[in-house]
């Protein structure tokens, strides 16, 4: 049984699928990523779009500016260090593994604020929730 698959470092997402053997394969999955630039053209951000709904981001630059959820969705942070911090001025770590259920649809807002000297980017995988006014209906 094969343990290495020549994957990129950077490249840690699989397509686990039926081979034309009958057997389970797991493969790297190519990402498209889209960038999102800023005011001089300096790519920020970048989006792959995994499914409807479903996407991983890695955050280059974060904007310094309060803003607030687009829409109800699952956050959850796969790598780099940042602090989440709120209008009222309330601060969280954000670190890998930390997991965030973002509604504030129309509060004051939330910024991300990176370590200075942070060189690597922060990736999350971003999931819709039902709930377009921040609640299940429930």
């Amino acid at each position: 049984m094969a343990t290495g698959m020549g994957m990129e470092p950077e490249n840690h997402v699989l397509l686990v699928r039926d081979g034309v053997d009958g057997h389970s394969v797991a493969e790297p999955l190519e990402l498209a990523w889209t960038p999102q630039l800023d005011a001089d053209g300096r790519t920020v951000a970048e989006t792959a779009q995994l499914a409807p709904g479903v996407a991983l981001r890695r955050v280059f630059v974060e904007s310094p500016a309060l803003h607030r959820s687009p829409h109800r969705h699952l956050v959850v942070h796969l790598a780099g260090r940042a602090r989440l911090q709120m209008d009222s001025g309330q601060e969280v770590e954000l670190v890998p593994g930390t997991v965030a259920v973002s509604e504030d649809l129309h509060g004051g807002g939330h910024r991300i604020i990176r370590p200075s000297g942070a060189e690597d980017p922060r990736v999350t995988l971003l999931v819709e929730l039902p709930g377009a006014d921040g609640r299940d209906g429930g």
